[in-house]
């Protein structure tokens, strides 16, 4: 950022803020057995490829992404929708940028919600094969719909919960090497397993709800401070 009489001191305040909302998300406490979205992807950032193309669904990969994604280059990297609209979006649109750049590592972040939608996309996954690694995060629920209800609907959860599934399986059965991580280290060893496969890798990372572990949305901030009563128009 240049200096000029208008943004001066901007890049420090920007810098400052940045810095303390990760101090906060660092040492924040979550439900035992879950893991922090943030922490997952700081964790495995350092050992992708520099023009790794990044895709994330909509709910909670898109906040995380977009806040805390550090990308180094130009060019559109990082591909994600808004909305609820487009819940299953990224699982095909990996196999989108598998055929525009048939070398390139792809990284894709999905949820539970997402896959039921499209799940079908693995298949096509294994069959063409490729340097695809999804990261499943998943909490049993329709979990941005969810945190909107226990926000403004006083946590009367209706339709939000997903019958118990074996998204593990899910993916061996389309044929796509997959595992379940407990620990960040279990995330780490099956990125760098996919890496140097290059083959289609799903890792099914538990995390918490919304609601328990929020993710940086302005308006669910002031929400939870009760600061804000009425639902945001997205």
């Amino acid at each position: 950022m240049r200096a000029t009489p208008e943004n001066s001191g901007l890049e420090d305040k920007i810098s400052a803020l940045s810095q303390e909302w990760r101090r906060r998300v660092l040492t924040r406490k979550l439900p035992a057995g879950a893991l922090d979205p943030w922490h997952v992807m700081e964790r495995i950032h350092p050992l992708l490829p520099e023009n790794t193309t990044v895709l994330a669904d909509c709910g909670t990969p898109t906040p995380y992404l977009g806040a805390f994604w550090e990308v180094s280059g130009s060019g559109r990297t990082v591909v994600t929708p808004r909305g609820h609209g487009p819940m299953g979006y990224a699982l095909p649109a990996s196999l989108g940028a598998r055929y525009a750049d048939p070398g390139n590592q792809i990284l894709t972040f999905t949820t539970d919600g997402s896959l039921v939608m499209a799940a079908g996309a693995l298949e096509t996954a294994a069959r063409n094969d490729g340097p695809i690694i999804f990261i499943h995060f998943s909490n049993g629920s329709l979990g941005w719909i969810k945190a909107l209800q226990h926000f403004y609907h006083d946590a009367q959860y209706f339709g939000t919960q997903l019958s118990k599934f074996d998204a593990v399986s899910v993916a061996q059965g389309f044929g796509v090497r997959a595992t379940r991580a407990h620990t960040l280290d279990d995330v780490a060893a099956a990125v760098r397993r996919g890496l140097t496969t290059r083959k289609p890798t799903f890792i099914d990372v538990p995390i918490p709800d919304e609601h328990d572990a929020l993710p940086p949305v302005a308006s669910w901030q002031r929400a939870a401070s009760g600061e804000e009563t009425s639902r945001p128009v997205y």
